[in-house]
């Protein structure tokens, strides 16, 4: 077993490989992840004022976009309704103002632009342009980890590796044998709720714990800009990491039994009060 990491979108990876390699090729996997984690970052980060998104927060009109952006509109699209338009990616201007901006100020602005409607802002003409009506910041947070997670999984698959994990701080996909996963407290992150296992599978999970400032954290509702209150912990297993990491935020506000009937997946909600809910076939071992 070979495992390398490294940091990206804020945070950092981790790839397992249990295939049997040379180093060589070892160190090719590494160099060309990182590379991958580099070029996403650039084009897709609202962090980074000389990323794609940042260039065109400022553009109106037609605009050329990479695959990759369309494919995460795509699922924005696909999921906006469901979500009851509270997954949307035209919150970036909203979140920065605030505070959760491009320099971490954690300082709210007096005035606080509210979040465009996707679909009547943003328009798809064809598989590589939109068109956009009004000047937006995209932020694709609610499934870009994930959605990275995937693209690191597909590399690796096409380069043989049958047998393998990665971790993007727990957007997690696992590709042959199983793994065990620890359910993080959010209390706290050194202790674990429960276990669960998962093979050729995805789990992601979304919670405030982790960015919080002053009386926000960045899962916000963007119609109201408020936060949930009652959910500390949500897990979903899906077939994709992007899935499972946009549905792990689509829970916070919207009932599971809405989606399900749409889209094939399990979750586990812990409240606020260490209560849990779950689908019957998320199959967690839950400690008490």
């Amino acid at each position: 077993m070979k495992q390398f990491s490294f940091n990206s979108m804020g945070t950092v990876f981790e790839v397992v490989i249990s295939d049997t390699i040379s180093d060589k090729v070892f160190d090719e996997l590494c160099a060309s992840a990182v590379l991958m984690s580099k070029e996403f970052d650039q084009k897709h980060s609202r962090f980074i004022q000389t990323s794609f998104v940042s260039q065109i927060s400022k553009k109106t009109g037609r605009i050329q976009v990479d695959k990759d952006f369309m494919k995460m509109l795509k699922m924005y699209v696909d999921l906006y309704e469901l979500s009851e338009k509270k997954l949307n990616p035209l919150i970036g201007f909203s979140l920065s103002d605030l505070g959760y901006d491009a320099e971490y100020s954690f300082i709210e602005k007096e005035h606080v632009r509210p979040t465009p409607d996707l679909i009547e802002t943003v328009t798809m003409m064809d598989e590589s342009t939109i068109m956009i009506k009004e000047p937006v910041l995209f932020d694709f947070g609610a499934l870009g980890k994930g959605y990275f997670v995937d693209k690191v999984v597909h590399f690796l698959q096409g380069k043989g590796m049958k047998d393998f994990l990665v971790n993007g701080s727990g957007d997690i996909f696992c590709q042959g044998k199983q793994a065990k996963i620890g359910l993080e407290d959010p209390g706290d992150e050194k202790k674990v709720i429960g276990m669960v296992e998962i093979s050729n599978k995805a789990i992601a999970c979304s919670g405030p714990n982790k960015r919080r400032w002053g009386f926000h954290n960045h899962i916000i509702n963007p119609i109201s800009l408020y936060h949930p209150q009652d959910i500390a912990s949500i897990w979903v297993k899906a077939e994709s990491t992007a899935l499972a990491d946009a549905l792990a935020t689509c829970l916070f506000f919207v009932d599971p039994k809405n989606i399900v009937k749409k889209i094939k997946f399990d979750y586990l909600i812990l409240d606020t009060n260490y209560k849990v809910s779950y689908s019957p076939n998320f199959k967690a071992e839950l400690f008490s």
